[in-house]
């Protein structure tokens, strides 16, 4: 049964081709531009999984204050998680390890029978660990689970209804690849009509390919432009010099915190990317909404939360409109006002 999982790491190295429309067939992902060269210059395809984020596991497992969309934790977390059982263990450890980064993860919740609720790319290769129950998501800590880390974008959908209106089912294990193609040109349909994100992903693991190409740069600097992408490394440490807390939740624990671009890592310079004001630590659900532009500030300091923003999401994660944070220096106000014009959702 999966942990209820509450949605940055940077993908492997790829060489992508042309653009193209993203097509799922007999679970595999293909398309010009999804086919990618792997690091012994074979060529590889993305495969296509589907993951169930049930709402009756969501109450099992969670412990604290139930929002009314329990995907919340596969958002804040970026991961999916599974928790074992000795009669799946292997079987969920099998799949796991066929998982590859670039692969394309579809969530679906089947006891509350909405269908399919997100989309992810796979962001890293399993890690093979059991990890401890956590005491904040498990009634018994020393459970152990499963994670893979998952860039999940909870703005796709596929409800039940259009699963039975074209004579389809869910599927209902916990964790397969998509086979059943006619399942996967649905999803490839819906998947065509968010192609915004898609893309974005493409742009910057391209960005990454130039830097790893650059024969002007180093490799530690490689290295450090590299880990901004996923709020690591330097750039972290330059961050927490100039915003040492999440100004929404006010967390500082260091450890509970990313760092977040505000100038998007893809838009930005090689100097901008490391530059610590432009960045914001956040707590990992606020990082979602102000990275996919749900939220933004004025130069103020002032919350500005789009009229786009579910309503719901709102309700669960305590935001407060026109909350103010508190004033940014200078260079801070000129990557917000890149944020507000490119990244916000008007």
């Amino acid at each position: 049964m999966p942990l209820p999982i509450s949605a940055h790491a940077a993908m492997t190295s790829r060489q992508f081709t042309q653009p193209g429309r993203l097509m799922c067939n007999d679970g595999l992902i293909t398309t010009d531009r999804q086919c990618w060269t792997g690091s012994h210059g074979e060529r590889m395809q993305s495969r296509c999984f589907s993951i169930n984020t049930d709402l009756a596991s969501y109450r099992e497992y969670h412990r604290g204050a139930e929002p009314d969309n329990p995907f919340a934790f596969w958002l804040r977390d970026g991961y999916a998680y599974l928790t074992p059982t000795p009669k799946n263990a292997e079987k969920r450890a099998k799949t796991l390890s066929g998982m590859r980064p670039g692969d394309v993860v579809f969530a679906y919740e089947s006891k509350t029978r909405r269908g399919y609720i997100a989309t992810g790319v796979v962001q890293e290769v399993w890690d093979q660990k059991l990890h401890n129950g956590r005491p904040e998501l498990f009634r018994d800590a020393e459970e152990g689970f499963y994670r893979i880390r998952v860039s999940w974008d909870s703005t796709f959908s596929c409800s039940y209804a259009d699963l039975t209106q074209a004579g389809l089912r869910q599927y209902l294990d916990t964790l397969v690849p998509v086979n059943d193609q006619r399942v996967a040109q649905l999803l490839r349909s819906r998947l065509g009509q968010n192609a915004g994100w898609e893309e974005r992903e493409i742009h910057e693991q391209k960005r990454v390919e130039d830097i790893l190409a650059d024969d002007a740069l180093t490799v530690t600097e490689k290295k450090q432009l590299v880990d901004a992408r996923r709020g690591q490394g330097q750039f972290r440490c330059n961050v927490l010099q100039v915003e040492p807390r999440c100004r929404l939740t006010l967390i500082a624990h260091q450890g509970m915190l990313r760092a977040s671009h505000i100038k998007p890592w893809r838009h930005a310079t090689n100097r901008e990317r490391l530059d610590g004001n432009n960045g914001l630590m956040l707590a990992p659900h606020v990082d979602h909404l102000f990275d996919d532009g749900w939220i933004t500030f004025d130069d103020s300091g002032r919350l500005i939360i789009s009229i786009h923003l579910p309503h719901d999401v709102l309700q669960a994660w305590h935001l407060t409109r026109d909350a103010s944070t508190g004033v940014f220096n200078e260079t801070q106000i000129g990557y917000l006002r890149h944020h507000r014009q490119h990244v916000f959702r008007r």
